[in-house]
C-alpha cells in the first residue's frame, strides 16, 4: 500500500462523510498500520501525517412551510401528530416517543423533554444538556390532542409506552 492509496481513499469518503469522520477512520487506520509498525511486519506507516483537505459540508435545504404541511396533512392520525411534534420542535425520534402528557405543560406553552425511548427501552435523552424545556409554538397546538386512556402521547395497543416503531430495533 502506498501513501497515495490512503490520500485516493479519504478524498473517495470526503463525498460521503464529513471531515471529523474521515479524521476518527483515519485515526484508526494510522493506529492499524503503526502497530504493523511496530511488529515489523511493515517499514513504513503510509497513513502517518497525511493532512486532510479541508472539507466543505453540504448545504441543508430544509422543508418548507408547504412542504411541511403537506406531509402533515398527508398522514394518519399516529404519524399526523409524530410529524407535527418533529417538525415544530426539533425533537429526536426517541424523545418524542417518550413524551407523556404530564411532559406537556399547555399553560407555560412549552415540552419539558425527560426521556427516550430507543431500542423498546425507556432512558434519559442521548445527552444532560437534551434534558430540555422546548417552546410549544402556535403551529403545533391544534395537533396535541389527548388520545383516550394513555399517560403515552404514543401509547401502545395496551396504552403502555411504544416499544417498537418504523426504524426501531426490537
Amino acid at each position: 500500500m502506498k501513501r497515495f492509496h490512503v490520500k485516493d481513499w479519504i478524498s473517495d469518503k470526503l463525498e460521503v462523510f464529513t471531515s471529523k469522520t474521515i479524521r476518527n477512520y483515519l485515526g484508526c487506520v494510522n493506529g492499524v498500520i503503526g502497530a504493523a509498525l511496530y511488529h515489523e511486519v511493515i517499514s513504513d506507516n503510509v497513513a502517518k501525517d497525511i493532512k486532510l483537505p479541508e472539507h466543505h459540508p453540504k448545504e441543508v435545504e430544509p422543508f418548507t412551510r408547504e412542504e411541511v404541511r403537506i406531509l402533515i396533512d398527508s398522514a394518519n392520525d399516529f404519524f399526523r401528530l409524530y410529524l407535527a411534534i418533529g417538525f415544530y420542535t426539533g425533537m429526536r425520534r426517541g424523545e418524542i416517543l417518550g413524551l407523556m402528557y404530564s411532559d406537556i405543560d399547555f399553560e407555560n406553552r412549552v415540552i419539558h423533554v425527560k426521556r427516550s425511548i430507543t431500542n423498546g427501552k425507556i432512558s434519559t435523552p442521548k445527552t444532560q444538556k437534551s434534558i430540555r424545556t422546548v417552546p410549544i409554538f402556535d403551529d403545533l397546538v391544534p395537533y396535541l390532542k389527548r388520545p383516550k386512556n394513555s399517560l403515552w402521547l404514543f401509547p401502545s395497543q395496551d396504552g403502555t409506552y411504544l416499544k417498537n416503531f418504523i426504524g426501531t430495533r426490537k
